[in-house]
């Protein structure tokens, strides 16, 4: 078994997206890990609910946990169930499988420009749809609900009459969403993808509200075989590339990102011709120069984004190959850690 330096493993988690300081991560069955130290710490959560690959938390400035949600329901900084925060809208899925939203990045959480009690928080739901190949579930809905902390004793709860609010009815891929700050360093860019073309939907945040969707063409289409079930989307830490990866083509796509325009440009793409496939999560290095990507579970790999040929800079520099153990852990989603310093995992 061999890893790259700097890489750190961890089982606990599928780890969404979150904004202001990441240094509490929910996540699993009653886990949760804490950066507020020399080192990552986990430990047990009391609330006893369960979180699949639908996870959101926001800390504030000094580390403490303000709130979190699993894409269903919205828990407090005490561990307990938010004031309002139960049952949100999550379509159909509701039958299938109670509160266990599988959606990576399928919640997201962005403070509210110009109210610092304030947060909204952005999630899906799941539908059935009947596509070419048969009945899968999707993305149909895009939902918001606001969150002020001033309520409920300064737990916070979520402001009657702002919750489940829709906005945006289209059926969309499973990658999630991501959100990246604008370039004036106050407001926030929102992406996620619509299902059956190469269609980019994109909300801009600021003091005045929620804007959009504005749509963009760009990139490969996302339907059929290549539907973009568990496929990945992120932004650098500098918010000028965006990355998505769909699994079920092993298709990596860059585009440039312009932080004050919102719009997408040059166009790249490179396909990952491995034996060990379908690919899994992506992260990319603070530098931006190296894209990190899981493969068949199994394997990490490496990408140097400034070589001529991307695909032939491929290192592995993670591999569970069994001898430890005879039923090797799978790396599914990853993302860089408070700090940049280690790439943790879901496994």
């Amino acid at each position: 078994m061999k890893f790259i330096s700097q890489i750190l493993m961890t089982c606990l988690f599928s780890i969404a997206i979150a904004q202001h300081k990441e240094t509490i991560w929910i996540g699993g069955d009653n886990g949760a890990i804490s950066f507020n130290g020399d080192s990552a710490i986990s430990f047990f959560r009391t609330e006893n609910s369960k979180f699949s690959r639908t996870s959101a938390s926001i800390c504030d400035q000094e580390g403490s946990l303000l709130f979190y949600s699993n894409g269903f329901n919205v828990f407090n900084r005490n561990f307990a169930l938010m004031e309002n925060g139960d049952s949100l809208s999550i379509g159909e899925y509701i039958e299938f499988n109670y509160g266990l939203m599988p959606t990576p990045d399928g919640a997201v959480i962005v403070p509210m420009p110009g109210d610092s009690n304030r947060y909204y928080l952005f999630y899906m739901d799941l539908n059935w749809i009947f596509t070419q190949l048969g009945y899968f579930l999707f993305p149909t809905h895009l939902f918001y609900s606001v969150i002020d902390l001033s309520l409920d004793g300064g737990n916070g709860a979520i402001v009657d009459g702002l919750k489940d609010i829709s906005i945006l009815n289209d059926t969309l891929t499973q990658a999630g969403m991501q959100v990246i700050r604008h370039g004036n360093g106050r407001d926030w860019w929102l992406v996620c993808h619509e299902y059956g073309n190469n269609n980019y939907y994109k909300f801009l945040i600021d003091d005045l509200g929620i804007h959009g969707p504005d749509s963009q063409l760009a990139g490969i289409r996302y339907w059929l075989v290549n539907a973009g079930v568990s496929s990945s989307m992120r932004f650098n830490s500098g918010g000028d590339l965006f990355i998505h990866q769909s699994r079920d083509s092993n298709i990596v796509e860059l585009h440039d990102f312009d932080r004050c325009t919102g719009l997408f440009s040059n166009y790249r793409t490179f396909k990952v011709n491995d034996p060990w496939v379908p690919l899994r999560g992506v992260s990319v290095s603070p530098q931006g120069t190296y894209l990190y990507i899981s493969s068949n579970y199994t394997e990490i790999l490496q990408f140097n984004l400034d070589a001529i040929d991307i695909y032939q800079s491929r290192t592995v520099v993670g591999l569970d190959d069994g001898i430890l153990n005879p039923f090797p852990a799978k790396y599914f989603l990853h993302r860089l850690g408070p700090g940049w310093k280690n790439l943790y995992l879901q496994l």
